[in-house]
């Protein structure tokens, strides 16, 4: 997600998860191509969890996209254009939504990634370079007002989050050629470069 610079408008990037199963074996390249894509272009960056899979976010299928988002962040570091970003999680059907619940799950999980970026061996500290943030999400079939109630509570802290601090600075105007020059880049790079999913070298995309 991108935010203007002078209003409450957001561009917001859908890009597919990594427990897709249309895509084969190269599913996982994919995956972390439009996460390192994404990492590069916005602001923001929201990762879909299930709560069950909190505790383990570096083996669940999620691992590969966060992965991905700290390895082109690393990359950033080398090239000196890094800023910082906001890493939300979002944490869906959630029994029990409480701020202990809350509390906890940003506990484990900002864990779990600093875990990650101590593997990568980067000078810079974990927390200076992105604000984690965690929303709940009942199950929308059976707590649909309650659930409809958290959307409202992820958008104005997403919105609050996504300071003019933390902007890229990506003019409008220059979007699409911005875009497509990262996309080239990132389609290119060797899989070992973006991630440390596993795959071999012949599964890179054409």
């Amino acid at each position: 997600a991108a935010k203007s610079s002078n209003s409450s408008s957001i561009v917001v990037l859908d890009v597919e998860g990594a427990d897709s199963r249309d895509r084969g074996r190269t599913g996982k390249v994919f995956a972390s191509r439009c996460a390192a894509f994404a990492t590069a272009l916005c602001d923001a960056l929201l990762v879909n969890i299930w709560f069950r899979d909190v505790a383990r976010a570096v083996d669940s299928p999620g691992s590969v996209l966060l992965e991905a988002v700290l390895a082109e962040t690393a990359k950033a570091l080398k090239e000196e254009s890094a800023s910082k970003s906001v890493l939300m999680f979002v944490i869906r059907d959630v029994e029990n939504i409480s701020e202990s619940v809350a509390q906890e799950c940003l506990k484990t999980l900002v864990g779990s990634v600093e875990n990650l970026w101590e593997k990568l061996k980067q000078d810079v500290p974990f927390e200076e370079l992105f604000d984690v943030r965690v929303a709940l999400l009942p199950h929308i079939r059976y707590q649909k007002e309650l659930f409809d109630n958290q959307i409202a509570n992820l958008n104005a802290d997403l919105m609050s989050a996504m300071t003019i601090e933390m902007s890229k600075g990506i003019p409008a105007d220059g979007f699409s050629v911005f875009a497509k020059t990262v996309w080239d880049t990132v389609s290119s790079a060797p899989v070992a470069r973006i991630s440390g999913a596993n795959a071999s070298s012949d599964s890179v995309l054409a």
